[in-house]
């Protein structure tokens, strides 16, 4: 599995208790988007300081071309502690999965999100 734009390092910032939209999109090592169709794609949110996972849904946006998003609202994004610009680590994650048609679960894949406060925003 890949994400775009690579599988396992994608890194993206978003701002605490507004909603996140996370696009991402499954490939093979060569580029070519995988056959999804048949696919249930699915994640789980992983934040510091919580115990357990919070699984989320993906919803399909391009089918033909492996092309998803994670949509959280900002209710499940409120309670985030956010981290400064400058940190080193991304603390928040998306284990990205896929159940295939004959319900078998997999794991693809990290997407690592920088939760940062949206006081600190610059245009």
């Amino acid at each position: 599995m890949t994400t775009t734009p690579d599988p396992a390092q994608v890194a993206i910032s978003r701002y605490v208790g507004y909603a996140w939209r996370v696009p991402a999109q499954m490939t093979a090592l060569d580029g070519t988007p995988l056959d999804i169709s048949t696919w249930t794609i699915g994640g789980d949110l992983y934040v510091p300081g919580q115990l357990a996972p919070s699984p989320i849904s993906a919803r399909m946006v391009d089918v033909p071309n492996a092309k998803f998003e994670f949509y959280l609202t900002p209710d499940q994004t409120k309670g985030i502690k956010p981290q400064s610009r400058d940190a080193t680590g991304y603390p928040c994650r998306i284990m990205v999965t896929y159940t295939d048609a004959g319900g078998e679960t997999y794991p693809y894949g990290l997407i690592y999100i920088l939760p940062l406060d949206p006081r600190t925003f610059v245009p």
